[in-house]
């Protein structure tokens, strides 16, 4: 019973050893006193500003850790991964012009990020797209690119079906296509969505009502600054439901961050669909906050952008008269 485990213990000490490689950064062209800073998943390290090694540890490294370098107003990213941890940090070029040999998920981040047209990017994209983290790039910056619904039919066409969660946004975008588009006087683009205690609601549940839809993100400062108004105004009518639909799914981060300002907030909070990049892109969302106002009937009445009170208050008071 000892023998086994003794064999178990070196086993395993072996198996965490392999897990270790030397990740070494090297800064070319900085000179002493570079004040670089160095981020590694998500962990921020000392680094040596003097001399041309900034870095030089042992750390597990058994997937690849996306790094971060900042360098005054300028940030560049990297990845690392088992067998390929040496980065140069060369400063003619930074932030595009970082060095990590051997590494093939560093090399696609340089390809994705900075092509020359849309030609090299769905080009980066097809000779990258076994690799999960490409599709979530694609997923990003396919609209930047501008590419047409054909090109990105064609690109989605050959995803493996079990990865197609990974690039939701060029998804909603396919189904979107030729769908109409959440216009004033129009009938409201219904959904149904669920807010973070998993509790589900669809917006055809409040007619007979006005319901003021929000579209909100956790990091727009605009839409924390909106809250305290919103809620003192929307308390002010009877026959009024917000709603707020969350770009992002920072749940904890949004709820650390109310509790902070000390809001509360009693309609519901929504985070997820299986229809939300759809419904973000027919609602035209493109920066925050969005409100959108419906009537009892159903019937989209106005729109507005911002965080003005003069507006949401001007808004309801034109609108709600019962």
């Amino acid at each position: 019973m000892k023998v086994v485990l003794i064999m178990f213990s070196l086993t395993f000490c072996l198996a965490l050893q392999a897990q270790k490689e030397t990740v070494t950064i090297i800064q070319n062209g900085y000179g002493d006193g570079h004040f670089l800073e160095l981020v590694l998943g998500g962990e921020s390290y000392e680094v040596n500003n003097k001399g041309e090694i900034l870095f030089n540890r042992e750390l597990k490294v058994d997937r690849p850790i996306l790094g971060t370098v900042f360098h005054k107003s300028k940030v560049g990213n990297f990845f690392i991964e088992p067998g390929a941890t040496k980065v140069v940090i060369n400063k003619k070029g930074f932030p595009r012009n970082i060095e990590v040999q051997n590494s093939k998920m560093h090399q696609m981040l340089v390809e994705m990020r900075s092509p020359k047209n849309k030609k090299e990017f769905i080009s980066s994209t097809l000779k990258y797209i076994e690799m999960p983290m490409a599709l979530e790039f694609f997923d990003s910056q396919f609209k930047f690119e501008k590419m047409t619904f054909e090109e990105v039919k064609s690109i989605v066409a050959q995803i493996p079906e079990e990865q197609l969660n990974l690039i939701p946004k060029a998804l909603g975008f396919l189904d979107s296509e030729g769908k109409n588009k959440a216009t004033i006087g129009d009938p409201i683009i219904d959904f149904s969505a669920t807010d973070a205690q998993g509790n589900s609601f669809d917006t055809k549940q409040f007619r007979g009502k006005y319901m003021l839809l929000e579209f909100s993100s956790t990091s727009c400062t605009p839409c924390w600054m909106a809250y305290p108004d919103l809620i003192e105004v929307s308390g002010k009518y009877d026959n009024l439901q917000v709603l707020t639909f969350n770009k992002d799914e920072n749940i904890k981060a949004w709820t650390n961050q109310a509790t902070r300002l000390g809001l509360d907030i009693k309609w519901p909070v929504l985070w997820t669909s299986k229809t939300k990049a759809e419904v973000f892109l027919r609602y035209d969302i493109k920066s925050y906050p969005i409100y959108y106002l419906v009537s009892p009937e159903g019937k989209i009445i106005d729109k507005w952008f911002g965080s003005r009170k003069s507006k949401l208050t001007g808004a309801l008071e034109k609108h709600i008269t019962d």
